[in-house]
């Protein structure tokens, strides 16, 4: 159970780059928020491009559709704020 919990969170951590800290009522909130939506929507693209033009092994294959939806969740996170 340890290793699993350590493994949780890790991947919080991982997660950690795409969490909009600034409050909603400053002026930077939608500056922030247009950054890091920028950074999930460019992210989605590239692993899309590397699902289309590279030579993947199957592993590699599922890694990126994870990662993929890993980057729409983000997203709808980020449209709901």
């Amino acid at each position: 159970m340890e290793n699993i919990e350590l493994r949780l969170l890790e991947e919080i951590n991982k997660l950690q780059r795409f969490a909009l800290k600034t409050p909603i009522d400053s002026k930077n909130f939608w500056r922030d928020w247009q950054i890091i939506f920028t950074n999930v929507r460019f992210s989605q693209i590239a692993v899309r491009n590397l699902l289309e033009n590279e030579h993947l092994s199957k592993e590699e294959i599922e890694y990126f559709k994870k990662k993929l939806q890993v980057l729409k969740e983000i997203g709808h996170y980020l449209k709901e704020l």
